[in-house]
């Protein structure tokens, strides 16, 4: 990499260790030491990353994965990846931080035996010894990965049904950040979303004072019912969501503003975004869960 590139990485790294330190103050604000003792949990950082050829124009895969230079374009929002599962491993006491050579260095590691014309999802887990673990597996294509911006006319994927969920969750630190204790998200979707459906689907979640949260595999963002431009808003980090790496990105860009919004306001046919690291931003809609029924 030139003298130049790597300047640039430092100004961007800078740039994104500066913005995390506002979640992490925002975090540290909503959750008490005292509440949470983390050394008798059994648990991993987790965060799962899409490889996608299509990020660049050109990729001459003779080069981009010998070592030699910084393919990390190829992998959707790298340096939002970075810089959060860093702020994890900080909050949870793990005692050291994940370099962005490291990084990358698992990441092409686990692609190296793969087509690299294809898509992926790389899951990484991070244990309290320091041992990363990446597994590996096809993603779909997605030749705009904000397509949920566009104009119902112009939207070229699959619209999510999204099924409010019967229970609130109790928020914690393991739904601030990513880690390998999903078992409530795991609940909800088993709880909620319908069997052997062939559409995308979703569950809205909902804390116990009633503010919405996220999906239970995605951030989610609503129109602002309250303002007279067309303005997305998603539930601030108090309410205990989750800081994805899309939501940072898209609040970053000013793409969607925080907001807290009510459980009581959503209403069926409510049109929603929903965003991850894997899919991007899509479309979703709110939907009458009752006109689903279980098949036996």
């Amino acid at each position: 990499m030139s003298k130049s590139n790597k300047a640039a990485c430092v100004d961007v790294d800078e740039a994104k260790e500066a913005k995390y330190q506002e979640v992490a103050t925002a975090v540290r604000e909503l959750y008490t030491e005292k509440e949470f003792n983390f050394n008798n949990e059994d648990f991993e950082i987790l965060s799962t990353i899409r490889y996608d050829p299509l990020l660049t124009d050109t990729v001459d895969f003779s080069i981009m994965f010998d070592g030699s230079s910084d393919n990390s374009r190829l992998f959707f929002l790298f340096d939002e990846h970075l810089h959060r599962t860093n702020l994890a491993l900080r909050y949870f006491g793990f005692g050291y931080q994940l370099t962005r050579l490291q990084l990358l260095s698992r990441l092409n590691e686990a692609l190296a035996p793969l087509d690299k014309s294809h898509a992926y999802k790389l899951r990484l887990t991070i244990a309290g010894n320091g041992e990363a673990n990446v597994t590996v597996q096809a993603a779909p294509h997605r030749y705009n990965l904000l397509d949920g911006f566009n104009t119902q006319g112009n939207y070229t994927s699959p619209v999510w049904n999204v099924f409010i969920d019967t229970e609130p969750i109790l928020i914690s630190p393991f739904t601030s950040f990513k880690t390998t204790r999903r078992q409530r998200y795991t609940e909800s979707r088993e709880r909620m979303l319908v069997k052997d459906s062939p559409d995308p689907q979703e569950v809205l979640l909902y804390n116990t004072a009633n503010q919405v949260t996220e999906g239970s595999i995605t951030n989610i963002a609503f129109r602002d019912k309250y303002s007279e431009a067309d303005t997305w808003i998603t539930p601030e980090l108090s309410s205990g969501c989750l800081c994805g790496v899309v939501r940072h990105m898209l609040i970053s860009k000013g793409l969607v503003k925080e907001k807290q919004v009510n459980i009581k306001e959503v209403k069926v046919g409510d049109e929603v975004l929903l965003f991850n690291g894997i899919i991007g931003v899509v479309k979703g809609k709110i939907m009458d869960r009752s006109l689903f029924p279980p098949k036996y």
